[in-house]
């Protein structure tokens, strides 16, 4: 198995080759209209930005962060008393740390979360698609706009990675992430990016940046798709 090559740069599209919800090849098929194999909408002429970067993981529940320091509490009272307890109460300091090795152990166990490898994400005015490079395209990600103000925070990293945050707000105005990682695209390229993907999740035309002379000597006309 060869070595894998360094991940593309962004790409911009003016059609959808592919159904965001499921890999299926759109060519051919009218648009506007809906993917025959799972039903995604997709619309004439929808402009899709791919980008390839790294996903940050999620922390999980806050239950498991809770009962994590608890158990930290016990196990530091323990480190503290356990000398006593023997001393005192031999079969209390027994239950005492069977408990706690049962409850690490556990938390440990139920924990792993599996690890996503480097992935794509297509980004249009409908929502955004994920999906693992080199993964069966039936296992994509599609998730669809549906807050009230969704927004992408772009930053600088090094001179050919940039971190990303994808954030959207609720009936109540509360703002939740719903994606967040970093993406390799070089450093001239970010504010066009940036620009890029805020008026895609604002469902506004990219005519103005096709029309821009900065594009027409950016790296997007070149960028590469990668599976």
């Amino acid at each position: 198995m060869g070595k894998r090559g360094p991940l593309p740069f962004p790409a911009l599209g003016e059609r959808l080759d592919e159904c965001l919800g499921c890999g299926y090849p759109l060519v051919g098929i009218p648009a506007p209209g809906v993917c025959p194999e799972c039903g995604v909408g997709f619309e004439d002429g929808e402009s899709v930005l791919v980008v390839a970067g790294v996903a940050k993981g999620s922390g999980g529940p806050v239950w498991r962060k809770v009962a994590w320091v608890g158990i930290g509490a016990v196990a530091f009272l323990y480190s503290q008393l356990w000398v006593l307890l023997v001393m005192a109460v031999p079969l209390v300091g027994l239950v005492f740390f069977i408990g706690l090795l049962i409850a690490t152990t556990a938390m440990a166990m139920t924990g792993k979360q599996k690890k996503r490898g480097t992935e794509m994400f297509a980004f249009t005015v409908s929502g955004f698609s994920r999906w693992t490079v080199g993964s069966d395209p039936s296992g994509r990600l599609f998730v669809a706009w549906d807050g009230i103000n969704p927004a992408v925070i772009v930053r600088r990293v090094s001179n050919v990675w940039a971190s990303m945050k994808v954030v959207d707000f609720d009936a109540e105005g509360k703002r939740f992430v719903m994606l967040e990682g970093g993406f390799r695209c070089p450093a001239v390229d970010i504010e066009l990016v940036d620009k890029i993907l805020n008026q895609l999740v604002r469902g506004e035309s990219i005519d103005d940046i096709r029309d821009d002379d900065r594009f027409e000597c950016s790296v997007l006309n070149v960028g590469r798709w990668a599976d």
